[in-house]
């Protein structure tokens, strides 16, 4: 008997996030649709949305182009989600857009740890 109260108390609970219909269910409302407050899908579309100035020259185009692409290259790199094809904070460092002494290459790839 003593060991059966052992077990019970070192029962683990379990929890997870109810879907949208069992939260209708039981809370007897309506989920409201949530507001939209940008307008892009990816993060090649959130790099993007932000207008160029209109008084910058071609050169100067060309460098904020190529900067908001290595921004997103580092992004890309940091935000995987699969722990196995993201950066290591010691890879990004090694990415110009943390260090600048490194010139930008919009193929490059982190070397392994």
């Amino acid at each position: 008997s003593k060991r059966r109260q052992r077990r019970s108390r070192c029962a683990r609970t379990s929890w997870r996030v109810k879907t949208v219909e069992e939260y209708e269910k039981s809370e007897s409302k309506k989920v409201q649709t949530p507001k939209k407050y940008f307008k892009f899908s990816s993060l090649l579309d959130m790099v993007g949305i932000v207008q160029f100035k209109a008084n910058l020259s071609a050169e100067a185009l060309k460098q904020e182009q190529e900067r908001r692409h290595c921004f997103h290259q580092f992004l890309q790199g940091v935000l995987q989600i699969n722990s196995e094809d993201r950066w290591t904070p010691k890879q990004a460092m090694q990415h110009t857009f943390v260090n600048p002494e490194v010139p930008f290459d919009p193929n490059w790839r982190p070397p392994l740890d």
